[in-house]
């Protein structure tokens, strides 16, 4: 029902961009190698911790990553009228609205280190011991300034600079968790990880 309301308000037309296709292909590329990176974080974890340490690491990033999911919204919502601005437009008036962003990230993860204690000994009893982990990766949540600039290089269809990004920032995120877990166990991975997605996002601002 949603579906066909939404055809008589919004026509659909015949019109064709023939490097769409093209396009789409690049960014489903370029994605490929941070898909992969962002899961080596648990297999670390039980490589070299085990399994004990695989779930409090599990639960001490489940909650701040959730709430990190939320960012897709302003990313997705912000997409099509970047594409409708030109660079120099987008540059003039994305400064504002990161910094307030930025700002909500902020406020959202000290409100979450205050309630994470909460929230472990209510629903998580037996993992106590993720309380501190959780509450340091919380800060990686500041980097959600970052997915609304890549949604603006996507919308621009900057395809170097977004190949760029999606090759440097997996392979450094790698490097410090990878780094972090040998030489400092379970806060060396937390701690290589979170400043892995504070460091990307001021890549993607920039």
């Amino acid at each position: 029902y949603l579906h066909r309301q939404v055809l008589r308000t919004f026509k659909p037309n015949d019109r064709m961009d023939t490097e769409t296709l093209s396009y789409g292909k690049h960014l489903s590329a370029m994605g490929t190698f941070s898909a992969i990176v962002g899961q080596i974080d648990n297999v670390l974890v039980f490589h070299y911790l085990g399994a004990v340490e695989l779930a409090i690491y599990s639960l001490a990033t489940a909650i701040p990553d959730r709430i990190a999911s939320f960012s897709r919204f302003f990313s997705m919502t912000a997409m099509p009228k970047f594409a409708e601005k030109s660079e120099a437009d987008i540059r003039a008036g994305i400064g504002g609205k990161l910094l307030k962003l930025t700002f909500l990230a902020t406020v959202g993860a000290i409100c979450y280190m205050f309630v994470a204690p909460f929230l472990f000994r209510v629903f998580f009893p037996q993992y106590l011991d993720s309380i501190p982990f959780s509450a340091l990766y919380a800060l990686s949540m500041l980097g959600v300034a970052g997915t609304v600039a890549i949604s603006a290089l996507s919308a621009q269809e900057r395809t170097k600079d977004l190949y760029l990004f999606n090759t440097l920032t997996p392979l450094l995120a790698l490097s410090l968790q990878l780094g972090g877990v040998i030489y400092y166990g379970l806060w060396g991975l937390v701690a290589g990880k979170t400043l892995s997605t504070l460091l990307a996002g001021g890549f993607a601002i920039m």
